[in-house]
């Protein structure tokens, strides 16, 4: 199995450029891995090109859609969260639609809450938040924001504990 090292990252953090084996590493392993780790490798691609200076958002994309047509196929409902969470990233920071983020980001949270995956469910919840507040739905992202703190002071999460902290106080301006 390879290490995928599960993002933390949310819609407003980007990671620093990828070492260059990285990309050619999941490409290799994409091709000998088998369902779900398969898929797992699929949306970890997506991020790459989704979080570091590549910022390739149609490879980015192709990836999430290819790990959430395989994840479907067995019904693994983390892959399938996760690709739903890697496609809401995409139109909310690359392509800029929020709307299909929204519903991306909805779709995300549903599953990862059926997954019993706290931290990732705290991010659902804070890039849920960061769309309803682009869309000018500041009511509804007050409330998704302030469900992401409940899971990020629980898990200890301070870093994205003080970036929600912070679009919260973007809201009470």
């Amino acid at each position: 199995m390879v290490n995928l090292n599960a993002s933390s990252q949310d819609v407003y953090t980007f990671s620093k450029k990828p070492p260059p084996h990285k990309i050619d590493m999941l490409k290799k392993n994409s091709v000998t891995l088998k369902n779900p780790e398969r898929v797992d490798c699929l949306n970890q691609m997506s991020e790459v090109y989704l979080t570091s200076l590549v910022r390739d958002a149609d490879t980015a994309k192709i990836y999430a859609d290819r790990a959430l047509e395989e994840a479907e196929k067995i019904n693994y409902t983390w892959g399938m969260a996760h690709a739903h969470k890697n496609l809401g990233r995409i139109e909310s920071i690359l392509v800029r639609d929020l709307r299909s983020a929204e519903k991306y980001f909805s779709m995300a949270l549903s599953l990862f809450s059926r997954t019993g995956d706290d931290q990732q469910i705290a991010l659902a919840w804070a890039n849920l938040g960061y769309a309803k507040w682009v869309l000018c739905k500041f009511p509804e992202a007050m409330e998704a924001y302030k469900k992401a703190v409940g899971f990020f002071e629980q898990k200890g999460d301070t870093g994205n504990l003080a970036t929600t902290y912070e679009f919260i106080s973007f809201n009470e301006i």
